[in-house]
């Protein structure tokens, strides 16, 4: 911080807080930068290229619990906004409340910083690879062939490991 000579005017260095917790750290950012509250900015170009496409992946609880063993979740992830969200099918006499596990919504990947966080994406989902959501780990099982003509299109954009782990399951249907 200085002052200018010319105007006289003080000039101020901003500088953004650390996250609090509270919000998300892209909502918490952006009513810094404004007096008056505003949500974050959108990618309004990506929504549209993206509106209505979702990934869907079948994935299985892994817990130690042994009620847990035969859990099975339906992970949807929104290519327009870059959240995912986790539902849980109904299954006859499994004797636990099925339905929504996760709203739709960003979610960090363990270990990621909380000021700089990292959000799972479409890379992270290969065919075997485990997830963690808020402590629980999800074990990806199988997605949607529309999963892989996503990906194959995209190529550039994800990692060839992940491809092929879905490939190598939709072998039968190309």
């Amino acid at each position: 911080s200085g002052i200018n000579a010319e105007y006289g005017k003080v000039e101020v260095k901003r500088e953004i807080p650390p996250y609090n917790g509270f919000g998300s750290p892209q909502d918490s950012k952006q009513n810094c930068l404004s007096l008056i509250a505003q949500p974050p900015k959108k990618d309004v170009m990506k929504m549209l290229e993206n509106d209505l496409k979702i990934l869907r992946y079948a994935a299985v609880m892994e817990s130690p619990n042994p009620e847990d063993k035969n859990r099975k979740f339906i992970i949807s992830y929104s290519l327009a906004k870059d959240e995912m969200q986790i539902y849980e099918p109904h299954q006859r006499n499994a004797g636990i409340i099925e339905g929504k596990f996760l709203e739709y919504s960003q979610v960090r990947k363990p270990g990621s910083s909380v000021d700089n966080p990292e959000y799972y994406t479409p890379a992270d989902f290969a065919i075997g690879a485990t997830i963690e959501v808020f402590s629980r780990k999800f074990k990806i099982a199988d997605c949607d062939l529309y999963v892989l003509k996503y990906l194959e299109a995209n190529a550039s954009k994800f990692p060839a490991a992940t491809i092929e782990s879905i490939r190598a399951i939709h072998a039968d249907k190309l």
